[in-house]
């Protein structure tokens, strides 16, 4: 089997399976800007994580990937439980190859309360990517 067919197969796969679990809600992957923000009242850390989550985004757009990971390694030591930047920093992960480290990552956003949209394409693609090595 050619390497495009394999992809292609890959990508078929990734879309029944998403269709089946979500009656197709999930359409699209969101663009990595596109991952929110928390909103409201919020803790001096909580303040500190999304600033540096927003500095994350702000490295990535400038093709600055390390720092993106710092930023968001930090903004979770900050608080642990923002969900968004967790996204992202799975999104990143799976970019850069680590998909132990992204799978970790996605499935802890998505206990965290980030909505399967933005969770669960991502989380797909590391999945069959995995599961793809193995078969190699």
């Amino acid at each position: 089997m050619s390497h495009h067919a394999f992809s292609k197969d890959t990508a078929r796969r990734r879309a029944l399976l998403a269709a089946a679990l979500f009656g197709g809600l999930v359409a699209s992957e969101p663009a990595i800007a596109d991952v929110p923000p928390a909103t409201g009242q919020l803790a001096p850390s909580q303040q500190a994580s999304n600033k540096l989550f927003a500095d994350a985004q702000k490295a990535l757009q400038a093709g600055n990937g390390r720092l993106a990971l710092i930023d968001l390694k930090n903004a979770l030591a900050a608080d642990s439980h923002n969900a968004p930047a967790r996204v992202l920093l799975g999104r990143v992960l799976g970019m850069t190859g680590d998909s132990g480290g992204a799978e970790r990552e996605l499935r802890q956003a998505r206990k965290d309360g980030a909505a399967p949209s933005l969770v669960l394409p991502p989380l797909f693609d590391v999945m069959l990517s995995r599961a793809n090595t193995r078969l190699c």
